[in-house]
Parts: structure tokens; sequence; C-alpha cells
């Protein structure tokens, strides 16, 4: 039975997966966090930035898969680099200096990595990366630093996600924002929903079906190598938001609102293709199957 270890235990992505992992019932399962918000066995309370506490709970349990998915989103631009770089960097370093080079690691990447997509139907993960936000730029640099452990003996493979949808969705997301006005509204049978770009288009995902990529990374994915964890299906935002009423089942078709952006959107869907062929991953949950578990969410 292998020994995995979630870290960033508390966020979107890690107690999805942290949950998805305990379900398949052949995997030993642990999680940290600074702040534990998941209940569940195994689970430390531990800032990955503290090394003592961090260090002993890795030669005390001597794990064979690691999934960093601590980090995330930040309007601070200090705090997002240091939860997503500072974190990568103390993790895998201190990885390295205790000589733990069996271990296999797997990092959540972001689409966000990209920036603009010029004339490509669907992006591999062989694109020029130049990253246009703040938070696509840290994820940048965090891949970009965690590849560099490879040269140093590590075993160290990335996830590019793109967008997500599912079970636990945070508002923060398209897709959740989406679920929490139109549930809303669902319970006044009125009101207004606010969105910026409907036109643009998006490559959606289910949140099980972005845990099961993951694990088919750790178990059959390359080292050193960059997958795309991604539906390959572009989704307008319009569209999406015309299904979400529809799974809803409003009465009365709400009226849509433009917020004023200062920023412009733009189309990103990628290739799977190579997740695919090397991993032997398929994706199993359709949109509209993901569109209903992100309304559960909020009802």
């Amino acid at each position: 039975m292998k020994k995995i270890l979630v870290t960033g235990v508390s966020g979107f992505i890690g107690s999805s997966l942290y949950r998805f992992l305990k379900k398949q019932r052949k995997y030993d399962v642990y999680g940290i966090d600074q702040t534990l918000k998941v209940k569940g066995p195994n689970l430390f309370q531990c800032n990955i930035l503290a090394k003592s506490k961090l260090k002993e709970i890795l030669l005390d349990n001597k794990f064979d898969v690691i999934f960093h998915c601590a980090g995330g989103r930040s309007s601070d631009k200090t705090e997002l680099y240091k939860s997503n770089v500072a974190s990568t960097k103390a993790l895998l370093g201190l990885i390295f200096d205790l000589k733990l080079t069996k271990i296999r690691i797997v990092i959540p990447g972001s689409a966000a990595e990209y920036g603009r997509i010029k004339n490509i139907a669907k992006v591999k993960e062989t694109y020029h990366a130049i990253p246009l936000s703040e938070y696509g730029k840290s994820k940048l640099k965090q891949v970009q630093l965690a590849l560099s452990y490879v040269n140093e003996g590590l075993d160290v493979s990335i996830g590019r996600i793109f967008n997500i949808l599912g079970e636990n969705t945070p508002e923060a997301l398209v897709a959740g924002s989406m679920a929490k006005q139109i549930n809303a509204i669902k319970k006044n049978q009125n009101g207004r929903l606010y969105f910026n770009d409907l036109k643009s288009k998006r490559d959606f995902l289910d949140i099980s079906d972005v845990c099961s990529a993951l694990l088919a990374i750790a178990l059959k994915g390359k080292r050193g190598e960059v997958y795309n964890i991604c539906s390959e299906e572009a989704t307008a935002i319009e569209t999406l938001l015309k299904e979400f009423i529809a799974a809803a089942k409003i009465k009365t078709y709400p009226t849509i609102e433009k917020k004023k952006s200062c920023f412009k959107s733009f189309d990103v869907i990628g290739s799977n293709n190579k997740l695919r062929r090397e991993t032997g991953w398929r994706r199993i949950v359709s949109l509209r199957n993901g569109i209903k578990n992100t309304l559960k969410s909020y009802s």
C-alpha cells in the first residue's frame, strides 16, 4: 500500500484529492496544512516553512508519493510568492537535503502559466509560456523551481490544471461564482447575475477528473515532465452560464449584467493528448454532470 502525503490539505484541490484518494481504499493517505479545516485520520497541522516540524513528519512516515497542493491565490504579491514558490522551495529543498530521492512528487500547476494563447486551437505543454497575471507568474516560477530539482535527483512531475468545476468549487472560480449566484436567485426567484466577458472560451474539467489525472501522473507519469489536465472542450462562458441556469431549473430567467474589469479575457483551451498517451487517463465526468456537482455544493 503506497503511503501518500497531500500538502495544503485544507485547500480546494488538496481536500478534494485527499477525499478522492481515501475513497480508493488502496492508499495510506496523510495530509498537512498550517490550518486544518478537513476531518479525517493522519492529518498534521504544520507550516511547510517550519523546517523542523516538516522534517519530523517526512522522516517518521517515509512517504512514497507527495502531492504538493499547498499554495493558492492572493491579491498580495508577497503572500502569493510565499505560498506558491517559497513553500515549494522549502519542501523540495528539505527532501533533497534528507536524500529522500525515491519519493514521487507531483505539483499542480495552472493554465494561467500560459498567458495569452495565439493562433492555437489546443495548447500543448511545449508552448512558450508567458503568463500575464501575477498568479500565473508565481505558478510558472513554482514549476520552473520544481523542475530544477530533477537535475538534482528528485522525482518531480507537473500537472498543469485548466478551469475546474464540480463539488466544492470555490466562488473565486467562475463555476463557483455561477453556482452561488444562481442558487441565491433560485431561492428568491428574482435577481441579477454579474459576470465579465461572457464570450471568451474556457476548458472546464470536474474536480474528480482533476484528482484522477493527478493520481495517473503519480503512478505513470514521467519524471521531469509537464502534463496538461484539461477536457479539450471549448466552452464559452455564456454557454456555461445557460447550462447552469437550465440545471438549476430557475422559473424566471435572470437578468445578466456585465461587470467592468480592467482585464481583457482570452480563450484558453488545452490538449490532453500527452496525459492520455503516457498515463492512460480518461475523462469520466461530462460538463453537464460537473455543473450539477457544482450546484449541489451551493444548494
